[in-house]
């Protein structure tokens, strides 16, 4: 876009650059993503960032949409647009994380799983202190040219859903099973859940210390596993003590959903986003807490 500078805080919304979190790949399509969270020109082009990163966004009435594009040399990796799909049912909101991506049998249906927000338009982002997620599933029709979403776990009044995942040797293939964090990053009554998403039943971990707050649960599918057995291998999660600080590595048996083994961390790992990188020269020292 091109305006002058007086015209920095009147441009349009469609004009604004879009908040993108993350993209999608299915075996034939690349998917980008835009948010409803859309750019504050006039915040960027005056070089406020009081408010962090973050604060140079701001969530809008506007659709979730989501650019398109073929992979037309898989040996190449060339890309050819194939359009933007704006969805037309839901709120608005932004898509964070994924757990999936996957393509209908005839290829003409992308699928999307993944956990959103949605935070009421009329707060600014420092305003929020927290963001209620839950897991939905956003499906593409490559015919109709329209996208649509739909809940598969939905946020309640006390619980919200992030940082999905799945067996990665379902990646790009119809799965079932996704498990997440139920009250991320909460100090307390923090948990991990698995769906269903073909009967939508879920389950909580148990075997979790009331004490401990979890962190991204990953599957570790075992090796030589049977083939289509989405369950068959090992969710590791790693489970912070909030009152020590001490770390434990959970070994979570799939099916029965339960803890049946625990092994203490030499460092205490970091209670925030992502977790923790240690430098490998830094682990004899057996640092503690970044």
């Amino acid at each position: 876009s091109k305006f002058g500078w007086s015209e920095r805080t009147k441009q349009p919304i469609e004009s604004r650059p879009s908040y993108m979190h993350t993209l999608a790949q299915t075996a034939n399509y690349v998917i980008t993503i835009n948010s409803n969270k859309r750019m504050l020109l006039d915040r960027l082009l005056e070089n406020k960032f009081d408010q962090g990163f973050f604060g140079l966004f701001r969530d809008e009435d506007v659709p979730i949409g989501f650019e398109v594009y073929r992979i037309s040399n898989k040996a190449t990796g060339d890309l050819e647009y194939v359009g933007n799909f704006k969805c037309g049912n839901g709120s608005p909101c932004t898509l964070w994380h994924l757990a999936n991506c996957f393509e209908s049998d005839d290829g003409r249906k992308l699928f999307i799983d993944g956990s959103v927000s949605i935070v009421p338009l009329d707060r600014k982002w420092h305003e929020v202190k927290t963001e209620d997620h839950e897991l939905q599933r956003f499906t593409i029709d490559l015919d109709s040219g329209k996208a649509t979403s739909e809940v598969l776990l939905g946020r309640t009044s006390t619980e919200g859903f992030e940082f999905p995942g799945i067996n990665p040797r379902f990646h790009m293939h119809r799965n079932e099973f996704i498990f997440a964090l139920g009250n991320p990053l909460a100090e307390t009554n923090c948990s991990v859940v698995k769906l269903n998403t073909a009967t939508g039943e879920s389950a909580r971990l148990a075997g979790l210390r009331a004490n401990e707050s979890p962190m991204e649960p990953l599957f570790l599918p075992r090796p030589g596993a049977a083939e289509g057995d989405e369950l068959d291998g090992v969710l590791l999660v790693e489970a912070i003590d909030m009152d020590t600080g001490s770390s434990d590595l959970l070994f979570v048996e799939p099916r029965e959903f339960t803890v049946t083994a625990r092994v203490p961390a030499p460092v205490g790992a970091n209670f925030g986003l992502h977790s923790t990188w240690i430098d490998p020269e830094l682990l004899p020292s057996q640092i503690s807490k970044f």
